[in-house]
């Protein structure tokens, strides 16, 4: 909240809701080589936040689950990602987010 900047880096994160919640527009989030597994919704974003996602890997059992679930005013970079299971559910990825899977 209020300006946070959170890196992830190498880490495996499973079994929860969400693995990271982005709820100000002034926040940050840089995951690098990090592993998500059996999260209903690893990346949330509620506001105009900045993500940068790149060379993780996501393990998505359940059909309802997404890698992640971004407010339309996200801006970032999502790339170099493996995704087994949904990226982003039946919306399209913000328009400011740039989207590359491996």
């Amino acid at each position: 909240r209020n300006g946070a900047s959170v890196e992830l880096r190498g880490c495996r994160v499973s079994d929860c809701s969400n693995a990271a919640l982005i709820s100000s527009s002034a926040c940050t989030l840089t995951a690098r080589a990090s592993t998500f597994s059996n999260v209903r919704s690893a990346i949330v974003s509620e506001r105009e936040a900045y993500v940068d996602v790149q060379q993780c890997s996501f393990e998505l059992p359940n059909a309802l689950d997404v890698a992640v679930r971004l407010s339309d005013l996200t801006r970032g970079v999502f790339a170099a990602n493996t995704v087994r299971g949904s990226v982003w559910g039946r919306g399209p990825p913000p328009v400011n987010v740039r989207f590359d899977l491996l």
